[in-house]
């Protein structure tokens, strides 16, 4: 702590892991002004404990930056400096990105309403599109690896550590040359844990186990340890989301379970590209968020019109299942408090969905029977065009 880069002082530690840790650096003159640092904290003494070369080390800790840089996008850390210290440590200025990562949001929270995770995916997938275009593959995504800068109806998400990405035309093996696994078991592709060669794809699996884990509140391929865990993803099969999801969660669609399927194909064959699997969440997204604002709209609707129901009840006389349904909400003021004080839960808020997920709207196409005519010219029951 103290020590200064430039014009920033380190402040407090954020994280450490297995090569670095990170410090929040403070600006010396501007109040509220932040960068972070990274530093290489494995002493580089040839190899570290799982026996990778020191040079490999230091290239790994430096790819960060060259990837960051490589894709540009406002959804990934910047990285603004790289350099030594005079006792030989290796550093990286970032951006500081404040919020908390996705793991710690699933532990803190549990699984995601299903808007809300596919919002985070296509996040990621778009900013995964833009990195694979420009030929950078990340390898590592995962929870961890994803930080929320705000949740909920429109997250926020910047994708973290490039560390072990490689360029398209770089890529031979999964493996360094000493043969050991680069990823996280459990999240990595099939491939990539058998050292095939990688490509895009590897990084749509990842993010499918990812996106499945914000559903179900855990991954589909654990184990009790890596080597138990890089086998499962490599022969299990996946398990049915509906009975991991927690009661109360809204359900999962079928296209979403079938489109995370498609994402954790076995083969890479059998993946789409990750442009292919951004269009996809995108149209799921799109598609779940239309619903659900019919149905506000339509909650809205039916309580403005029960009050005047529950003083005017002949205006459904001759309906009455839209009778069953604003009795509902008609009940809304009184209903509630009564059924609070007898203990019996309250009427429900909203009117059930039908096949197709949306909240019915009743829509009269005639005069119930029963209803006041209106005064005036009319037509089939209603009045005529430009009267009151």
């Amino acid at each position: 702590m103290g020590r200064t880069v430039g014009a920033f002082v380190v402040d407090r530690k954020l994280g450490e892991g297995g090569m670095g840790a990170v410090y929040r650096l403070r600006h010396r003159e501007l109040p509220g002004t932040y960068q972070a640092l990274k530093v290489l904290t494995l002493r580089v003494r040839g190899a570290d404990s799982d026996g990778a070369a020191a040079s490999e080390i230091v290239d790994r800790f430096l790819q960060e930056a060259r990837a960051a840089a490589a894709v540009g996008s406002h959804r990934v850390a910047q990285i603004f400096d790289i350099g030594q210290f005079d006792d030989g440590v290796r550093y990286l200025v970032m951006e500081y990105v404040g919020g908390r990562s996705l793991a710690d949001t699933l532990v803190a929270r549990g699984p995601l309403p299903v808007l809300e995770a596919l919002l985070v995916a296509t996040r990621v997938a778009d900013t995964l599109a833009v990195a694979h275009q420009r030929g950078i593959i990340h390898r590592d995504i995962k929870p961890s690896n994803l930080m929320l800068l705000s949740e909920g109806r429109d997250p926020v998400v910047k994708v973290l550590d490039f560390g072990i990405a490689r360029a398209t035309g770089d890529i031979k093996m999964a493996f360094t040359t000493e043969r050991r696994v680069i990823g996280s078991p459990g999240y990595m592709s099939p491939e990539a844990a058998l050292g095939m060669p990688v490509d895009g794809r590897a990084d749509v699996f990842s993010l499918a186990v990812t996106l499945f884990e914000m559903l179900a509140g855990r991954i589909p391929f654990g184990g009790d340890n890596m080597q138990q865990a890089i086998m499962n993803t490599i022969t299990g099969s996946v398990p049915p989301i509906a009975p991991l999801r927690e009661p109360g969660l809204d359900p999962v669609p079928a296209r979403v379970e079938q489109l995370l399927l498609t994402g954790l194909a076995k083969e890479p064959e059998g993946r789409p590209a990750m442009a292919g699997f951004l269009a996809a969440l995108v149209e799921l997204s799109d598609e779940l968020a239309a619903q659900q604002r019919r149905g506000a709209v339509a909650e809205s609707v039916m309580r403005s019109f029960a009050p005047v129901v529950a003083e005017r009840p002949t205006l459904v006389a001759g309906a009455p299942e839209v009778a069953e349904v604003l009795a509902r909400y008609s009940s809304d003021a009184g209903g509630r408090s009564e059924a609070r004080a007898r203990g019996t839960p309250p009427p429900a808020s909203a009117p059930p969905p039908d096949e197709a997920g949306a909240v019915p709207v009743f829509i009269p196409s005639e005069r119930s029977p029963g209803m006041p005519a209106p005064a005036g010219p009319q037509r089939d029951g209603w009045p005529a065009a430009g009267e009151p």
